[in-house]
């Protein structure tokens, strides 16, 4: 009997049998159109005159703002006013510390600076993580950070917060380069903030329809916008053929979606991918125009007999490790001697991105969500 021979590259990998996407440019032909699959993240652009939402106000009456700075690296923040009567002397934590609810976080670190600012009448205080020593906060005059909703901020005995400044938290650069880069997601695809579009032109083979995934992660933390859920919408052709509504922006979701395209195909079509709603990191992951048709359940590529398979399981082993995949220096033998007598997959997706949840998915059939 044969062998079914399973390609691992850094974590392992679930091997959906049936719905591995081979790339290929479309084509728009009769009902017989050749079984093709249309990645969408390359070549779409962002609508001009569509803008971020600017301005919101969390459940608790503060007004935050999302604000693009820097024109060419495209960085976006999240900003709000803190007045002097937000700030709580705390000198149990140290002398000279001062406190205020702060329901933000960063989405990683800028080009250039730091990933939180707080700036007064041109006075830039400085960042700094916040370390603890002997149970009192470790900071020095004139420093300050965020951590787990709450800003602190170290002054010289005797002083007082500014009457007004701005508190601002990196959310994230420019995102026109087909990845998304989440704290939870990542892959090819559009991060979109509120009232922001993307449009693509393509070729729909005949039967065939548009998959993606739709992801929210909160932008920020214990604070609800008053404008509820994020809501998606995907355009053809200016109709709608898509809408999904997520209600809760304080947790991290995601939902996969198979919409149907004109049956016959179609040349030139527009497709608009569109966010409103409230304040969250929001996506559009792995579009792609691909066939309605991917398999039957329970049919496998081989014939009656059950063929021998070989589970190889190597945390952090990169696939190039193997002939197959590209070594030249024979650091595996006995497994490129396998590879040869095998099934071989060149294009397999890992469900997760680290080894618990993938392993996880690999042994049970479900998506990480699906099994805890």
């Amino acid at each position: 009997m044969g062998k079914l021979f399973l390609k691992f590259q850094i974590s392992p990998v679930l091997l959906l049998i049936g719905s591995v996407a081979l790339l290929s440019c479309a084509q728009v032909a009769s009902e017989e159109a050749t079984p093709s699959w249309q990645p969408l993240a390359d070549n779409a652009f962002w609508v001009e005159g569509t803008q971020p939402l600017q301005r919101f106000a969390s459940a608790d009456g503060r007004v935050f703002r999302l604000r693009k700075l820097d024109i060419d690296l495209g960085e976006f923040w999240v900003e709000t006013t803190m007045h002097r009567l937000n700030w709580t002397y705390r000198p149990e934590l140290h002398e000279g510390v001062w406190t205020a609810s702060a329901p933000m976080k960063s989405a990683g670190r800028p080009a250039n600076g730091p990933e939180q600012r707080l700036t007064s009448q041109g006075r830039a205080f400085e960042f700094s993580p916040p370390e603890v020593e002997r149970g009192r906060w470790k900071l020095r005059d004139g420093q300050f950070a965020i951590f787990r909703d709450v800003a602190y901020l170290k002054l010289a005995p005797g002083a007082e917060p500014p009457m007004r400044a701005r508190l601002s938290a990196y959310a994230g650069g420019a995102r026109s380069d087909g990845r998304v880069s989440g704290t939870r997601h990542s892959g090819v695809g559009f991060s979109l903030w509120p009232n922001e579009a993307v449009e693509r032109y393509v070729d729909i083979p005949a039967g065939h329809g548009l998959r993606f995934a739709t992801t929210v992660e909160p932008a920020l933390t214990r604070a609800s916008t008053l404008e509820q859920g994020v809501r998606f919408r995907v355009l053809l052709d200016g109709k709608v053929i898509f809408e999904h509504s997520e209600a809760d922006t304080e947790s991290v979701s995601s939902k996969w979606h198979v919409v149907a395209l004109p049956r016959h195909g179609a040349r030139g079509a527009q497709l608009r991918f569109e966010v409103s709603g409230a304040l969250a990191y929001s996506s559009f992951i792995a579009p792609v125009i691909a066939p309605n048709t991917v398999g039957d359940y329970a049919v496998r590529p081989w014939n009656a007999a059950r063929p021998d398979i070989v589970l190889f399981v190597a945390d952090t082993f990169r696939a190039d490790n193997l002939a197959a995949y590209g070594d030249e220096l024979g650091l595996t033998p006995y497994l490129n001697a396998t590879a040869r007598s095998s099934r071989l997959f060149r294009r397999a997706w890992s469900v997760g991105t680290y080894t618990l949840p993938a392993h996880a998915s690999m042994f049970s059939g479900v998506y990480p969500h699906q099994a805890g």
